[in-house]
C-alpha cells in the first residue's frame, strides 16, 4: 500500500485547471492549450510557487474542521506514506527547488502512468494527433514510490485548538477500489450518515441535539479505502456525542436494518451517480480513474447494476466486518474535552 502518483490530463473544450489528490495529479485543459499546458513546458528558476504553497498551508492550519481529516489519515495510515498530507508542511514546500521538481516530474510523469480522457464533441481520431504531438513525456523510468513514513499520530488523539466547535473523525480501512465490497460499504455509509434521513444524522443531531453537523463517507483507490465518520459539536458534548455515534454502530449491528432503508439508499446512490456524470470534468475523471486503477472503461449502468444487486445481508456483514472498534481511529480538534478521551470511547 502507499501514495500512487498517476497523472490525469483530462481535456476540457474551454478552460483549464490542476489538481493533486490522494493518489494522482490531475490536469484539465482545453484542447487548443495542449502545448503549454501539458507538455514538458518549463521550470523556470525564479518561481512563486514556494509562496503559494506556504500560503496554501498557512489557509490550511486555519481550517479545522479540514485538519481533523488530515490527522485521521495519519492515524489510520499510519505506517504508509499514504496518510501523508497532500500540501505538505512548510519546511517541507520550502525546501522545493527546481532540480528537485524537475527529478519529481521525470520520475513519475511518464507514459504508462498517464491517461488522456476527454469529453465532448470531438474526434477521437484527431485527438489521438494532438497527443501524439503535444504530449511530451519523458521514457518509462517509473520510480518506486513505496516510502516508508512513520507516523506519530496514535489511535486516539487530541489537537487543541481555540475554536467554537469541536471537530470529530472516527474512521478505518475501506475495502479498495479494486474490491467489489465497496458497494456494500458505500450503502452502509448512506445509512449511517448519508444524508438528512440516515440514522446518525437523526438520532444525534435531531433527536438528541448533539451535533451541528453529522455525516459518514468512503474514499476508495488501488489498495485501500478509508470509512469516515465526522461530527462537529459544542466542545462540551464532545463525549456524549462519540457515545451516541458508538451506540448508533452498536445498533445496526445488533439488529440489523429498518424496513426500506437499504432501498432508500440504492435511490440515493443510483441518484448520485447519475447526476455525477451531468459535470465533463466528472465524466472524464472516472474515465481515466478506470483505466488506471481497472485497464478498462465501463458504463455507469454497471456500477448501477452493482450497487441494486447488493443484499441486505452483504451490508450487514460488511457492517460486521467494517465497524469493528478495536480497528477504528478517534481525532478530536478543539477545545480539550474535561477527560482526556481514551480507547475506551469507542464503544461498539
Amino acid at each position: 500500500m502507499s501514495r500512487t502518483e498517476h497523472f490525469y490530463i483530462v481535456i476540457k473544450m474551454s478552460v483549464y485547471d490542476a489538481l493533486t489528490g490522494t493518489d494522482g495529479t490531475l490536469r484539465a485543459a482545453a484542447i487548443t492549450k495542449w502545448k503549454e499546458t501539458i507538455g514538458r513546458g518549463k521550470i523556470g528558476r525564479k518561481s512563486n510557487d514556494q509562496v503559494w504553497g506556504v500560503f496554501e498551508q498557512n489557509q490550511f492550519e486555519d481550517l479545522p474542521d479540514e485538519i481533523v481529516h488530515e490527522l485521521l489519515a495519519k492515524s489510520v495510515w499510519n505506517n504508509d506514506s499514504i496518510g501523508r498530507p497532500i500540501l505538505g508542511n512548510i519546511e517541507s514546500v520550502s525546501s522545493f527547488n527546481r532540480d528537485s521538481i524537475r527529478s519529481f516530474f521525470e520520475s513519475f510523469y511518464v507514459p504508462r502512468s498517464t491517461v488522456v480522457a476527454a469529453t465532448g464533441r470531438l474526434d477521437h481520431g484527431e485527438l489521438v494527433e494532438h497527443v501524439a504531438e503535444a504530449l511530451d513525456l519523458p521514457g518509462e523510468h517509473l520510480r518506486s514510490n513505496h516510502l516508508s513514513y512513520a507516523s506519530d499520530i496514535p489511535r486516539v488523539y487530541h489537537e487543541e485548538r481555540d475554536s467554537a466547535q469541536c471537530y470529530i473523525c472516527l474512521g478505518t480501512l475501506a475495502p479498495s477500489y479494486l474490491d467489489d465490497r465497496r458497494y456494500a460499504t458505500i450503502l452502509l455509509s448512506a445509512i449511517l450518515g448519508g444524508g438528512m434521513s440516515s440514522r446518525l444524522f437523526q438520532v444525534v443531531r435531531e433527536q438528541q441535539g448533539l451535533a451541528y453537523s453529522i455525516h459518514s463517507s468512503c474514499e476508495f483507490y488501488r489498495e485501500t479505502g478509508l470509512f469516515t465518520i465526522f461530527l462537529a459539536v459544542d466542545p462540551a458534548m464532545t463525549r456524549r456525542a462519540i457515545g451516541s455515534v458508538s451506540a448508533e454502530l452498536r445498533r445496526i449491528k445488533a439488529d440489523g436494518l429498518m424496513e426500506g432503508e437499504l432501498d432508500s439508499a440504492k435511490r440515493q446512490i443510483r441518484g448520485s451517480l447519475i447526476l455525477g456524470l451531468e459535470g465533463l470534468t466528472a465524466r472524464m475523471s472516472r474515465i481515466a480513474r478506470l483505466e488506471l486503477y481497472l485497464g478498462e472503461y465501463y458504463p455507469v449502468d454497471r456500477a448501477i447494476e452493482h450497487t441494486l444487486g447488493v443484499t441486505e445481508e452483504a451490508v450487514l456483514e460488511e457492517a460486521e466486518r467494517l465497524l469493528d472498534s478495536s480497528r477504528f481511529s478517534l481525532v478530536t480538534v478543539g477545545p480539550s474535552p474535561e477527560e482526556p478521551l481514551t480507547e475506551k470511547a469507542l464503544d461498539f
